[in-house]
């Protein structure tokens, strides 16, 4: 008997390095895909591939589960019998329940974030085009979709951030300014890298950073271009234009200095001074200067820990929006199957009255389902 069947292999039980090999670019999803089909191994089939996950979704009985694994293990050059135990088997319902919380971002590392919904639909998309979904893949993933697009809009768990670097370009980005420069003081290091990623390529945003390496100002500047980048000697010249000013170094000394700035600030004007160090590397007694605002670690800390009870409520709702949504679905699924049968029913039930069909009903059902069927009566009427 055919089942709706996910096979996952993802950040839950592999390692960063199986989740690389397993990732497949789009000529190898829709290679795999369209090898399926071919060979006629199966009629439903979707393929979604993410950084921290590649997982199936398709319409099968148990041997196909044992022919997929050696399938990707194959197309991969691995060998399956080492792999077995980073591969999640989720069937019926749990696969259902699965293939929900995957596209509503409530099974990413990140509880929430809404980048999966963008990469499941693709995938979807690329496999209705080569013909590899019907009814209830088709029906699943639009309904899924839908669900998480419904949380997207109706609650704040894709918008409450708890990381610092998301924290502190969510700051940036909201600064009452049109076009602001952004200074960052360490940005090879691994705090101020990811600010600076967070913020690359954001209209409005232009970007300077700081490095005493030669070498590491050369490699940043390559990979990014429109990040402009000077010497770590220089970051007091920058200060001046600058509309916030970020320091994430592990320098055992100041980076800024209330002495140094003033001898460089020649525009009174509001700058952010956020200190993303521990020490920190920004003297307190800036905030003197005409304008200046200072936010440390222990600032975004406190936000990320409001952040925190907000989204825990916000799961919940979210938690609540995907049961619905999955209970709608699973009717929907139930009802289909049952279509082809609805004529022979028709005519069994034909000229019966409706007590004798209750009767027989209640001879039939267990208590909970006839308690259920009762209750949906009462309702009614």
């Amino acid at each position: 008997m055919e089942q709706f069947i996910s096979i996952s292999i993802s950040h839950k039980t592999a390692p960063v390095e199986i989740r690389a090999l397993f990732s497949f670019s789009i000529e190898e999803q829709e290679r795999f895909l369209k090898g399926i089909v071919e060979h006629g191994a199966l009629e439903e089939c979707v393929l979604l591939s993410t950084c921290n996950r590649t997982e199936l979704y398709f319409r099968g009985n148990n041997q196909n589960i044992l022919e997929l694994q050696q399938r990707l293990a194959e197309f991969k050059q691995m060998d399956v019998a080492v792999l077995r135990k980073y591969f999640l088997i989720y069937m019926e319902d749990k696969a259902i329940q699965h293939l929900f919380q995957v596209i509503c971002g409530m099974d990413s590392m990140v509880m929430g974030e809404d980048e999966i919904l963008g990469q499941a639909k693709e995938a979807y998309e690329r496999a209705l085009k080569l013909g590899t979904t019907k009814y209830l893949l088709n029906t699943l993933f639009q309904a899924a979709i839908t669900c998480a697009k419904k949380i997207k809009t109706d609650t704040r768990l894709s918008k409450t951030s708890i990381s610092i670097g998301t924290l502190v370009a969510n700051e940036v980005m909201s600064y009452q300014k049109e076009s602001k420069k952004v200074l960052i003081i360490g940005v090879s290091g691994k705090m101020g890298s990811i600010v600076m990623k967070n913020l690359y390529g954001k209209p409005g945003i232009e970007l300077i950073g700081t490095s005493r390496s030669h070498n590491a100002r050369e490699s940043i500047h390559g990979s990014y271009k429109k990040l402009e980048m000077v010497h770590y000697l220089e970051r007091y010249q920058y200060m001046n234009d600058a509309d916030i000013i970020i320091s994430a170094t592990t320098s055992p000394h100041y980076t800024i200095t209330y002495h140094e700035l003033s001898e460089n600030i020649k525009v009174d004007k509001k700058r952010i001074f956020i200190d993303l160090s521990v020490p920190m590397d920004i003297d307190k007694d800036i905030i003197k200067q005409e304008g200046a605002v200072l936010h440390d670690m222990d600032y975004y800390e406190e936000v990320a820990k409001h952040n925190i009870l907000i989204k825990e409520q916000e799961i919940i709702e979210a938690q609540r929006i995907l049961e619905k949504h999955m209970e709608e679905i699973k009717k929907e699924l139930s009802f289909h199957e049952f279509l082809p049968q609805l004529a022979k029913v028709k005519q069994r039930l034909s000229g019966r009255s409706f007590e004798n069909v209750l009767y027989e009903l209640k001879d039939k059902a267990n208590h909970e389902e006839f308690s259920g069927l009762l209750k949906l009566l009462q309702e009614m009427v």
